[in-house]
């Protein structure tokens, strides 16, 4: 018995070990672009696709035996945004200059990512797809205090790894919570109409395409 616990025991640490040696660690520059799209609740307001930036820095960590592995970025980014109105058409920028404000566009963004990367043979080496999902969270560093301080989102994604350094992928992020602080300040849009903060839901989804260089 005795013997046979320390044979278990012995796979186990060598799988174990195995995992540790053929594990990989690499971090490395990431820029990209994102869509954002954002939802309203009330049907006079609706937001547009406009077109920001993001960059900075991923690092990732990945288990090759099982094909898993989780990343974790630290990006800026630059995000804009339209509003059309049912009974006219003004950005946010108006909007926001009868509040002495400006809508938050600056932010530092934080994804984490569990990813699943398909192992092809041979040509895992030259080119492998693989899929993402996770949470990510996006700090504000500019806007009003009409703004929420941060805007959570979950993403879907997928992407392609080439000569095992080159990462290009795609994600939609869902937003999560309102990004809108809820502050009862009123709003005046257009003519006699008006609307308070804590009467507008306001989610940011939006889709990111990154490249990134892994080393």
């Amino acid at each position: 018995m005795r013997k046979t616990h320390a044979a278990i025991m012995a796979v186990v640490l060598a799988l174990i070990c195995v995992a540790n040696a053929q594990a990989e660690f690499r971090i490395g520059p990431r820029l990209g672009m994102n869509i954002n799209k954002l939802s309203f609740d009330k049907n006079i307001l609706d937001g547009s696709n406009r077109l920001g930036f993001t960059g900075g820095v991923q690092a990732e960590y990945w288990l090759p035996i099982v094909g898993l592995g989780v990343d974790l970025s630290v990006m800026y980014t630059y995000m804009d945004s339209k509003v059309n109105f049912a009974n006219g058409d003004q950005n946010t920028e108006a909007v926001f200059d009868k509040l002495r404000s400006k809508p938050a566009r600056n932010f530092i963004e934080i994804p984490l990512n569990i990813k699943y990367r398909f192992g092809i043979g041979a040509i895992s080496r030259i080119f492998a797809p693989y899929v993402f999902t996770g949470p990510g969270v996006a700090i504000r560093l500019d806007g009003s205090d009409y703004n929420a301080s941060t805007q959570w989102v979950w993403n879907l994604g997928f992407g392609f790894e080439f000569i095992r350094h080159l990462q290009l992928s795609a994600s939609y992020g869902f937003g999560m919570n309102n990004i809108v602080d809820g502050k009862k300040l009123e709003i005046p849009i257009i003519g006699t109409t008006t609307l308070h903060s804590d009467q507008i839901k306001v989610k940011n989804n939006y889709w990111t395409v990154t490249a990134a260089w892994m080393f």
